[in-house]
């Protein structure tokens, strides 16, 4: 194992590698995303329960962030990716094989708070281990390539699930321990404090955000951009695969269809567009032309709210470029946090973009009963919210 270990980062930094191994993550955590409606509905389940579990998910996912955040002070990355990776195993081992409602959402919880160490864990190892000048390049490169082998996890996921509702889930559940022992064995060790500051881990842990320093006026706008912008992303991406169903009549076909050319546009797009943002002299200014762009693009989705063909083209359009914001504001909090917090800070980005994903789920679903287009309308106008604000974030970067 030694041996495969020197070879692998004789040939590949060990950024790398964790990239490689991240890669593999996100196929294992979408495998069951296509089939979890109809392994639902198999058990007769009203249709609030498939927005129950995802926000039980999401909850635990907000609430454990700044844990695993402050923890990272203590436990190495690579010991905390193994028992995220475990964790989250053991969670969809039972939401897989359970029928009692009450605890598949004790499972969905359980994933949630294992889930979010697996995102502090790989967001605090691309930090300590790039060099300053390549961490907001290595950080787009990693949200990159869980996002498009996210997508494969979703195609491999749906299509083994027309056989059995039950084998993505023994796949992911191997898959998870997999990734972990990979995460552990191969990574390299990061320094840690030696004792543990129990006062400092239960004050830490909230989720209301506090540290031992006030947050600097960057890092306080940037976390309100990426808040408002998961709440946007969710209401486009929940209520757009929801719409092609309901509204336009549309096989389940069309979804996976649509996620797999919004994967290969998002590849695109963040290893050019993104990345020569994340390189530019004028980031937060660039940001904001992005999300100006995003905004136009809602214009056509909803004039061609009819047309199944517009509306799936400038939707698949519209989502692929959604996934640029992921990678570019988790690339600025790192870089406006001080190196000592970056770890917390991380956990924190984590937790607001949590707590858009329940927001967004919940307020979408809700006002999409009351007008099927308003939940496209709310997320443009969220993100003409952000646009604003890191316009006003530019004065605070020197």
């Amino acid at each position: 194992m030694n041996r495969l270990k020197n070879k692998l980062h004789n040939k590949w930094s060990t950024v790398g590698i964790m990239i490689m191994i991240h890669a593999l993550q996100g196929i294992a955590a979408n495998l069951a995303h296509p089939i979890t409606p109809a392994y639902l509905k198999s058990m007769d389940f009203p249709s609030t329960m498939f927005g129950v579990v995802f926000a039980a998910m999401s909850l635990t996912n907000f609430a454990f962030s700044p844990f695993w955040g402050i923890m990272s002070r203590y436990i190495e990355a690579k010991t905390m990716l193994l028992i995220g990776s475990v964790g989250y195993a053991a969670g969809q081992a039972i939401f897989g094989f359970s029928s009692n409602p009450l605890i598949i959402i004790m499972a969905r919880l359980i994933s949630g708070a294992f889930v979010s160490a697996q995102f502090v864990g790989t967001g605090l190892y691309v930090v300590e281990k790039s060099n300053p000048k390549d961490k907001s390049k290595n950080i787009t490169k990693m949200v990159t390539i869980f996002s498009v082998f996210g997508t494969v996890g979703y195609f491999l996921g749906g299509y083994i699930g027309d056989y059995s509702l039950k084998i993505p889930f023994v796949i992911q559940v191997l898959l998870l321990i997999t990734v972990g022992l990979l995460y552990y064995v191969l990574l390299e060790s990061n320094p840690t404090e030696d004792k543990v500051d129990v006062k400092r881990v239960i004050q830490s842990s909230s989720p209301i955000i506090k540290t031992d320093r006030p947050l600097n006026k960057k890092l306080t706008m940037n976390f309100w951009i990426v808040f408002l912008i998961s709440t946007a992303s969710t209401s486009l991406t929940q209520t757009f695969s929801y719409f092609i169903a309901d509204a336009l009549n549309l096989p389940s076909s069309a979804n996976g269809i649509t996620k797999g050319l919004v994967g290969i546009l998002a590849l695109l797009l963040n290893f050019t567009i993104a990345m020569r943002i994340v390189k530019s002299k004028e980031v937060e200014r660039n940001i904001s032309v992005l999300f100006m762009w995003i905004t136009a693009l809602f214009i056509p989705m909803v004039l061609l709210k009819s047309s199944a063909l517009g509306f799936m083209s400038f939707g698949v359009i519209a989502m692929g470029f959604d996934t640029m914001p992921v990678s570019l504001l988790q690339s600025r909090t790192v870089e406006y946090a001080d190196h000592d917090i970056q770890g917390e800070m991380v956990g924190y980005h984590n937790t607001m973009k949590s707590l858009g994903m329940i927001l967004g789920s919940l307020v979408a679903g809700w006002i999409y009963a009351k007008n099927i287009i308003s939940p496209f309308i709310m997320s443009a106008s969220l993100y003409i919210v952000s646009t604003l604000l890191i316009i006003r974030l530019r004065k605070y970067v020197k």
